[in-house]
């Protein structure tokens, strides 16, 4: 009786330890596609001012 409590107490801090990576792993995608999509909007937001820049220097130019 004693091994068979103790290979289901295994089981279920196995099953809970695959739990914690999965939800482990699912926090690393959430946090790597928020960093792509921040980084995204910094690249985006850089073109955009380096077009100013460039029209107004154009601008100035002429």
């Amino acid at each position: 009786a004693v091994k068979m409590l103790t290979k289901s107490v295994d089981d279920l801090r196995g099953k809970a330890q695959d739990q914690v990576d999965h939800a482990r792993k699912q926090g690393e995608e959430i946090v790597d596609q928020a960093r792509k999509k921040k980084d995204d909007v910094v690249d985006k937001t850089k073109q955009k001012v380096d077009e100013t820049k460039k029209k107004a220097k154009d601008s100035v130019s002429l």
